[in-house]
């Protein structure tokens, strides 16, 4: 039943308002959808895990890096930033932190849940890669101007982006729609489903996105090498030097990530606020959700952006340099702890991807990563359990 669930919130979050508009009469209240997909990979991840619970299962934590990365970040909440508003003498400066702490803890009870049961494994990875090449179609039917959900709302970056702003597919922009689809072609690969594999490529090449395409590349050439194919090692240099080529020749724009990221890495340094008024967050950072209300309170003309663009970046802002550190730990360990060449060559797409762009911060990324690393720490393997918790119904 959990597999079953799980499943349903993998096809479920990233399609939900389409399978709303077809229904009869029905129509969605906004334009931006991100928040409901939160919502919804809430939903899937609690009910995962309570159903789990439910059913008199048993979850076991086997990442003590993982686990100390969540516990520094609800324990460090204190040292965080808080504005100075007071409601009726109450002071409520703190309040915009609480949401992500919730994702957080609600994504790792995914996690301790997918990485307890013994999953089918590449009926989920199916699962990722149909939902991948669905929204590749959309994307490739939307370059040829079909559509019927979806129009473009303008704004500042839909100018300079052209023609690719409305290769969105239903995440929203190019940029966002690009890495799931990206994801899927390693899986794809590893499916021998060559006609899948040929749609992913064309719809991530035709949204432009250079995180992704890199990624693509990346974590394809990851793929073949831990594969031994014949023609991997070519594959790798070519694709290199093609990227290298293209950038050398159309050197195209970070779009304001060269402004934003070495500032995001000073204001941590430093001090966040416009004025020196004395307060350092070097350790412990400056809090989850604080970066879209502080950081264009000292950058009001820089960027357009709400986020840094590089989870990385906004982790090290959000909870300073043992935050980082823990996170780049967790990482790391989740690479040597994974032994499936084709989850580990979705995760890695996945890593690249959060350093150009900010998918942890959607519902949908939020989700599917969740799964993944689940399934890297899943199956028989004892040795790294630390913890065991139990609840009977």
């Amino acid at each position: 039943m959990v597999e079953k669930l799980l499943i349903s919130g993998i096809c479920v979050i990233p399609f939900y308002e389409i399978l709303i508009k077809l229904c009869p009469y029905a129509q969605t209240m906004t334009g931006d959808t991100r928040e409901a997909k939160s919502f919804l990979a809430l939903f899937f991840a609690i009910s995962c895990f309570c159903l789990h619970l439910w059913n008199k299962g048993t979850v076991q934590c086997k990442s003590k890096v993982i686990l100390s990365l969540v516990v520094y970040t609800f324990f460090v909440t204190h040292l965080w930033w808080k504005m100075p508003i007071a409601l009726n003498d109450v002071m409520v400066g703190g309040f915009y932190k609480w949401q992500p702490l919730l994702y957080l803890l609600s994504f790792f009870v995914l996690f301790l849940t997918v990485s307890s049961i013994h999953l089918n494994k590449d009926k989920i990875l199916s699962v990722i890669m149909w939902m991948s090449s669905i929204m590749a179609c959309y994307v490739i039917l939307q370059a040829i101007g079909l559509d019927q959900f979806f129009s473009i709302i303008k704004a500042g970056y839909t100018d300079s982006i052209g023609f690719t702003a409305k290769l969105a597919g239903n995440l929203g922009q190019p940029t966002l729609v690009s890495p799931f689809i990206a994801l899927g072609v390693p899986i794809a690969l590893y499916m021998k489903k060559p006609l899948n594999v040929v749609l992913m490529v064309v719809a991530v090449l035709l949204t432009q996105s250079m995180v992704a395409n890199f990624a693509m590349i990346i974590g394809v050439g990851f793929y073949l090498l831990s594969s031994r194919h014949i023609i991997a090692k070519y594959f790798v240099i070519g694709s290199l030097v093609t990227v290298t080529l293209y950038c050398f020749i159309f050197k195209p724009s970070m779009t304001g990530r060269e402004f934003i990221w070495p500032e995001t890495v000073k204001d941590v340094m430093t001090t966040p606020f416009e004025e020196d008024n004395g307060q350092r967050f070097a350790f412990t950072g400056v809090g989850l959700g604080a970066f879209p209300m502080l950081y264009h309170l000292k950058h009001i003309h820089q960027t357009m952006f709400h986020q840094v663009h590089n989870e990385y970046l906004e982790w090290f802002y959000s909870t300073g340099l043992f935050g980082l550190i823990l996170l780049l730990m967790s990482v790391t360990e989740i690479f040597k702890t994974s032994q499936d060449k084709t989850v580990t060559s979705v995760f890695l797409v996945l890593c690249i991807c959060a350093a150009g762009t900010f998918i942890w911060q959607l519902g949908v990324y939020q989700y599917i990563s969740t799964v993944i690393v689940g399934l890297i720490y899943g199956g028989k393997d004892e040795k790294i359990s630390v913890s065991n918790f139990s609840v009977v119904r």
